[in-house]
């Protein structure tokens, strides 16, 4: 197994992270670490991860930087030469790091690897990313 590092980025999520966690504690791949970046939250959910995740590491940021240096600042503390990136209000499917790593054995040479995004509200259009067609995949 090749171990991976899962990076989620967090602001003021009390209401979506337990969920994310939780479904990230489901996969049924194991070899991986979770680091949660939280972008200076203002509400109290760097403290229910603490209290609920007590092995996911967390980096609080001093200020919000936004979403992509909170990325970065999880990447750069990774381990692991394998990453996924997340948002603080993602529920993964157990298979999901699984399949993943699946093709990225058929495609050695890929640098990156996306997975099909559902959305909740329009499940029968699995393709559909922040309003727009994945057409590069």
């Amino acid at each position: 197994m090749e171990p991976v590092t899962i990076v989620i980025v967090n602001y003021n999520s009390a209401k979506h992270i337990i969920g994310t966690l939780q479904s990230v504690n489901r996969l049924n791949y194991r070899d991986f670490n979770v680091i949660v970046v939280d972008n200076n939250s203002t509400d109290n959910s760097p403290d229910i991860i603490e209290k609920h995740f007590p092995h996911t590491r967390l980096i609080r940021l001093k200020e919000n930087m936004g979403s992509a240096a909170a990325r970065n600042a999880g990447i750069t503390e990774s381990n692991t030469d394998l990453v996924l990136l997340l948002d603080d209000d993602i529920t993964v499917h157990p298979d999901c790091l699984t399949e993943l790593l699946k093709v990225k054995k058929k495609l050695p040479l890929s640098a990156a690897i996306h997975p099909m995004i559902m959305d909740k509200d329009n499940p029968e259009n699995p393709q559909l990313y922040n309003g727009g067609y994945i057409h590069y995949l």
